[in-house]
C-alpha cells in the first residue's frame, strides 16, 4: 500500500516537474486539429475524386514553401532478370564433424596431461 502511494506522488511529481519545465521554457502545446477558416484558405484544399481517394491541391509557392519540388522523371534502365538454381546442403554433417574435433581436442588435452 505504501508503495502505490510513493509510487504515485512520484508519478505526480515528475508530470508536474515536467509541466512546469514546459512552461517555463515557453514550449506551447501541439496545435489543435480544427483549423481556423482563415488559415486554410491560402492553404491546401483536400477534395475526394469518385473512387474515395483524396485529393489535395496546393499553390505553386504553398508548394515551394512547403519543400515540395515536382519535376517529370527521368529515364532509368531495368536490369534483365536471369533465372538460377541452387542447391541447399544439409549443415548437420559439418556440425557433427565440429563435435568430432571438439571432442578430439579435449580427448587430447587430457591425454598429454596424463603422459
Amino acid at each position: 500500500m505504501k508503495r502505490a502511494i510513493v509510487l504515485l506522488i512520484l508519478i505526480g511529481a515528475v508530470t508536474g516537474g515536467g509541466l512546469f519545465w514546459l512552461k517555463h521554457h515557453g514550449v506551447s502545446p501541439p496545435p489543435a486539429f480544427d483549423k481556423p477558416a482563415e488559415a486554410e484558405a491560402g492553404g491546401a484544399h483536400v477534395s475526394h475524386d469518385e473512387q474515395g481517394n483524396s485529393v489535395v491541391r496546393m499553390s505553386d509557392e504553398d508548394q515551394g514553401d512547403a519543400g515540395i519540388v515536382v519535376a517529370n522523371p527521368a529515364a532509368g534502365k531495368w536490369s534483365q532478370e536471369v533465372k538460377g538454381y541452387g542447391r541447399v546442403l544439409d549443415p548437420a554433417p559439418l556440425a557433427a564433424l565440429f563435435n568430432e574435433l571438439a571432442s578430439a581436442q579435449v580427448a587430447s588435452s587430457v591425454s598429454s596431461r596424463e603422459f
